[in-house]
């Protein structure tokens, strides 16, 4: 895609989503003891049920995968049928990697949109224009 991109002019942005695992709601219902420190006002052993995705559970990395595929679907994207991390729809192409994404369109103000949309339901960071990625420097 950095070959495509430089080829055919295409703009590119590359975005991280914060904390990804935890946006995802657990799909289980997982128990924890109050930690020490805190304490239960009513002294009756209550227990605290987790509500959001973690990492280090033995599913985290499957129920955020599902996650960001849901959020792309929604925006009409679909899985290229020869590798499920690139995502395609109208002439734009996303490639994902755990939580990290990188897009590339023939059109700022497409990628802006899809910025702007992604906010709505994820925290993401921008990264920008892509100059680097998962520790590889590019440069023209």
């Amino acid at each position: 895609m950095i070959t495509l991109r430089a080829l055919y002019q295409l703009e590119s942005r590359s975005i991280d989503f914060v904390q990804a695992y935890s946006q995802a709601d657990a799909k289980v219902d997982i128990f924890l003891e109050i930690p020490l420190g805190m304490r239960d006002p009513s002294n009756k052993g209550y227990v605290l049920k987790l509500l959001k995705n973690l990492y280090g559970l033995k599913d985290g990395g499957r129920t955020w995968w599902e996650h960001l595929d849901k959020g792309l679907s929604k925006r009409g994207f679909a899985p290229s049928p020869s590798d499920p991390s690139v995502y395609l729809k109208d002439g734009c192409v996303i490639l994902t990697y755990v939580d990290d994404i990188l897009i590339f369109s023939k059109s700022k103000q497409t990628i802006d949109d899809l910025y702007k949309s992604l906010e709505k339901d994820f925290s993401v960071t921008d990264k920008g224009d892509i100059d680097k990625y998962l520790g590889v420097k590019f440069s023209k």
